[in-house]
Parts: C-alpha cells; sequence; structure tokens
C-alpha cells in the first residue's frame, strides 16, 4: 500500500505470490499435486515474484525516506535562516531599547 492506502501491482504480485506459495503447499501435503519437476517449481517461481515485489517495495521506500532527508535539510536551512533574521531583529530591538532608556 502506499501512503495514501492504495493497493498498488507490487502489493497484489506479491501477495498472489504468497497465495500460490501457500495454496500449492496445502495441495502438495493433501496429496492432490502429483506431476512433473514444473509443477514441483511453482513455489520457487512464486518466491522469486515475491521477492521482487518485496525488493521493489523496500526501493521505494529507501527512495521515499531520501526525499524526506532532502526536504529536512531544506527545512533545516529555512529555519536557521529564519533564526538569524530573528537575532538580528532582537539585537536591533534591544540596540533601540537601549538608545531610549539613555534619553531619559
Amino acid at each position: 500500500m502506499d501512503a495514501k492506502g492504495r493497493i498498488g501491482i507490487v502489493d497484489i504480485v506479491f501477495y498472489l505470490a504468497l497465495f500460490i506459495i501457500l495454496l500449492w503447499a496445502v495441495l502438495k501435503a493433501a496429496g492432490i499435486i502429483h506431476g512433473p519437476v514444473y509443477i514441483d517449481m511453482i513455489p520457487f517461481v512464486s518466491g522469486a515474484f515475491a521477492l521482487g515485489a518485496f525488493y521493489s517495495k523496500i526501493n521505494e521506500s529507501f527512495k521515499t525516506i531520501g526525499k524526506m532527508a532532502i526536504d529536512i535539510k531544506k527545512l533545516d536551512s529555512e529555519f536557521n535562516e529564519l533564526n538569524l533574521k530573528v537575532n538580528t531583529e532582537l539585537t536591533e530591538i534591544k540596540t533601540n531599547i537601549s538608545y531610549i532608556k539613555r534619553r531619559k
């Protein structure tokens, strides 16, 4: 699922692959599946698809984290600029107050 709660194609591939592995295991344990080698390879192929989908989701998460880190750096820079402006204004106000007090 993405940040908005929508299910993407990668999620569908991942859960479908896991379902196929589970279904194959149940049918094999029940003795329903008796077949050639390519039928016995179903869990491996499904596992490969599941791993690919998992890798894709992890990669997408790292990209999102990278974008967030850039945004945080930008916010930090903007905060530092604002802090500098506030300190400058505060120093100016203190100077003006000091000047006013001396005039009295």
